[in-house]
């Protein structure tokens, strides 16, 4: 046992523990009680808060309105700065009987709790009533973008990484990696919970999951000290549609893909909430299949500089894929405090790849001088599979709250493939020799994870969040290498290899917001200790690492008038390396290319850093600073005697962000909505690459723009598209691509059915990006094309009880932990 380890990790959450409580007791004495009316807005039946309730303050003498406001997810509501008198509260929302409080008294320094109003269900109010609202695409609150999917008719039969293209500030490159805004190290999240998966691993899951299944995307550029400190460019939290009302009810939808062949789409969600209970579940389900081309050409010098040759790659990948996500648990609300839920959740994929690649390789005088023909054929199977145990107690009316999460996660991936190559002469003609290889790469991944919040406000003003969480992971990573020689396979030793990785983090936080006269301030520090182990069994090669870290953040919202407000935002994080990138060993794409991790890599730290301003919500404009320290960065090695190029990541010296976002939405008519996203990015980055410095600075821009037609007889038009000039990200460069989309839907059967019928990339413009590398020995031109232009036609129909009434929203313990293998 590692007794450092165990001493630090105690030690840690004793310090934080001390100084959570120390916080507390510090603020509740000296924090004076305001002036106002409080109280807490349930459902009548189930027990549920009730979010988005009308709440209406009126004088008791006349019934003169005083001020109005909202119920919060927690059904709470607050009038602050009421003067001394008499008072009644009614409370409101649709599909419930309207309820009052009378006889409320004020006085100077006394915040009066009115308790809880439990709202009774009106069973006649809904029966001729039809209700609509649009959401706008694109919605900017104080701490985060959201991205309403179920807004865009484009988005229709697109699986969620098409989907991800069309995001402001979002960048896919060629290998499908996920950037936000020029930044790598992007955090991705489904639900609140990490995916736990590799670059190529989270595409493909990505790739089967329905854009239909997703009510929104939350963008997080700079988050609070609640979330884990992981991810130095940002969070793109995914979250999919939950079933917000009683009685039983649920959503079916399927839909058909057109590319190149016919592919299709389909999913169902059922919910059930009676008295105590609530059970939900859902299941969706896609198939499709793919094909790629790359080219990639790379030039060789000697010592002296002088042109030595060269080597053409002409790959073709084609292949199925098919998935499936499914979701099933249950809520049940001991008592009007206290409530526990399970969940269970799996996601399951398979893909194929067929591929054909041909090596050319060229002599000093341009001329061949070798070939080789390369044939293989890959299939991977992976399975997810998380269960969930919550429980929330609601300790009083004045919003004091303690939840709890644990999580046990499991992963099994394999890959198996088989590949052959034969060579030829400079004539084109076969050698004769074969090569063939057979290789199989099972990773089996454990996770658990818990989590303690608790939200403790002080006043109207004033509230502290605090909380715990460790988590430990388990990664197990195998490669079973064989070599085909004289028609007999072989295991090849020095390319198998058994990689294990060890990972245990405990954290503490405590967050502290404050609203002021006009001013709204959110002060955090987060504190995590992590311990790794490497271990290559192959390689005889163990390493570990141990370090505390203590990671601020500081959120100021100030309202300049009724027309303009700013913002400012300042958070530090961490990015530590995917466990992949760690494993020493190499893998082998064919006998010219491999990747090989780095077990030397180190985490990358970042501040950064935000102001933005508003102008009635229709124009925001942010300026965002960043610095990385140690940025990590896949780097390209070349073996000039070999011939061999090497894909592996290392510690850049320093990188710098700094960009400019101007967002506008504006309604030009009634029925025409007009949003716009303009960017401009500067990126600067520096490294040391055998002995020399290099560095590498571009300046980049794009633009988004969606128009949103509502036309009669309940038809809804978009036409929508974004271009993304050239830019770069590390040390690797990119040119420039596009997209133009098309959509229209109707409201069908009583507003309960939606008909989409949607074509994307018309132009077939939004290929990956053209990928140029240049420095010390390396200069290699990569092309991609794909199939980009899709029409699809999908229909989803709501049935069951459709009246609105809230559901209970969920985090969990891993949340913060399944996006770096």
């Amino acid at each position: 046992m590692n007794y450092r380890k165990l001493f630090n990790t105690k030690l840690l959450a004793l310090f934080l523990c001390s100084l959570m409580i120390f916080t507390q007791t510090a603020i509740a004495a000296g924090e004076p009680t305001a002036t106002g009316i409080r109280g807490v807005i349930l459902d009548a039946e189930t027990r549920l808060p009730v979010e988005f309730a009308n709440a209406i303050l009126r004088k008791s003498k006349d019934s003169t309105l005083v001020k109005g406001t909202a119920s919060n997810v927690r059904g709470e509501f607050q009038f602050l700065g009421i003067d001394r008198g008499d008072y009644l509260v009614e409370v409101s929302f649709i599909g419930y009987k309207k309820q009052y409080v009378s006889g409320i008294k004020v006085t100077s320094n006394k915040t009066t709790n009115v308790g809880t109003l439990n709202l009774l269900p009106d069973v006649n109010e809904l029966n001729e009533v039809v209700v609509t609202f649009q959401r706008k695409f694109v919605e900017q609150t104080a701490d985060k973008t959201i991205i309403n999917i179920e807004a865009s008719p484009t988005s229709a039969g697109e699986n969620l990484l098409e989907t991800l293209k069309k995001i402001p500030g979002v960048v896919i490159d060629k290998d499908d990696n996920i950037s936000l805004k020029g930044k790598q190290g992007v955090t991705v999240m489904i639900d609140g919970r990490q995916t736990y998966m590799s670059g190529i691993q989270l595409a493909n899951m990505l790739k089967n999951m329905q854009s239909t299944s997703v009510e929104k995307i939350e963008i997080i550029e700079n988050p609070s000290s609640r979330f884990d400190a992981e991810g130095t460019s940002g969070i793109i939290d995914i979250r999919t549609k939950k079933i917000r009302i009683g009685g039983f009810n649920g959503t079916i939808n399927g839909g058909l893909n057109y590319k190149s062949i016919l592919s299709g789409n389909g999913g169902l969600s059922l919910n059930y909430r009676r008295d105590r209970w609530n059970l939900f579940g859902n299941i969706s389900g896609q198939n499709d299949e793919s094909k790629e081309n790359t080219q990639i050409n790379r030039n060789f010098y000697n010592q002296t500089g002088a042109y030595t040759g060269s080597m053409s790659q002409d790959v073709t990948f084609t292949g199925p894929s098919k998935g499936t996500n499914f979701q099933a648990g249950a809520d049940y609300n001991i008592s009007d405090q206290h409530i526990i839920g399970i969940m269970f959740k799996g996601n399951i994929y398979d893909a194929s790849d067929a591929m054909l690649g041909n090596t050319l390789i060229t002599n000093a005088a341009s001329k061949p001088d070798s070939g080789l023909l390369v044939n293989s054929q890959t299939e991977g199977l992976y399975r997810r599979w998380t269960q969930n145990l919550n429980y929330k107690w609601a300790i009083d009316s004045t919003g004091r709250e303690l939840t709890f999460d644990a999580d046990y996660a499991t992963i099994n991936n394999s890959e198996n493939t088989l590949m052959y190559s034969k060579s030829f002469d400079s004539q084109q003609v076969p050698t004769g020799r074969i090569i063939g290889w057979d290789t199989k790469q099972p990773t089996k991944i454990n996770i658990v994870s818990f989590k303690l919040d608790y939200v403790h406000p002080f006043s109207p003003k004033t509230k502290l969040e605090s909380g715990l969480k460790f988590s430990n992971v388990k990664t197990d990573n195998r490669i079973v290498f064989n070599n085909l020689e004289n028609n007999i396979w072989n295991l090849d030793p020095l390319r198998s290899d058994h990689f294990i990785y060890k990972e245990t983090i405990s954290a503490a936080y405590a967050s502290l917001n404050h609203q002021f006269k006009t001013t709204s301030v959110q002060l955090g520090l987060r504190a995590e200790h992590t311990y790794w182990e490497g271990d290559s069994q192959s390689l005889h090669e163990v390493r570990d690492s141990s370090y505390l870290n203590l990671f601020p953040s500081l959120f100021v919202m100030q309202p300049l008038n009724e027309n303009h407000s700013i913002r400012f935002s300042y958070s530090y994080r961490i990015g530590r390396p995917r466990y992949e990138q760690l494993n020493p060993f190499a893998f082998y794409v064919d006998p010219y290319t491999y990747n090989k991790g780095n077990p030397f890599l180190q985490p990358q730290f970042t501040h950064s850093m935000q102001l933005s301003h508003s102008w009635k919500q229709i124009i925001t404009t942010t300026a965002s600073l960043g610095f990385t320290k140690d940025a990590i960065s896949q780097i390209l090695y070349q073996d000039e005697t070999t011939m061999a190029g090497m894909v592996s990541h290392a510690n850049l010296s320093d990188a710098y962000n700094a960009d400019i976002t101007i967002n506008v939405q504006l309604p030009i008519f009634k029925w025409w909505m007009f949003m716009t996203n303009l960017s401009g990015t500067y990126g600067d980055w520096t490294t040391q690459y055998m002995g020399e410095t290099i560095t590498n600075n571009r300046l980049s821009g794009n633009i988004w723009a969606q128009n949103t037609f509502t036309l009669p007889k309940n038809y809804t038009l978009e036409l929508s598209g974004w271009y993304q000039t050239r830019g770069s990200e590390g040390m690797i460069n990119f040119r420039s691509a596009g997209s133009i989309d098309l959509g229209i839907q109707k409201k069908i059967l009583k507003q309960n059915g939606t008909l989409r019928l949607s074509v994307s990339d018309i132009l077939k413009t939004s290929q990956p990006k053209d990928v140029t590398v240049r420095y010390s020995n390396v200069d290699l031109l990569q092309k991609t094309s794909r199939e980009t232009r899709k029409f699809s036609l999908t229909f989803t129909y709501r049935f069951g009880k459709t009246d609105i009434k809230p559901s209970r929203q969920r985090k969990t313990a891993s949340e913060e932990e399944q996006s770096r293998i």
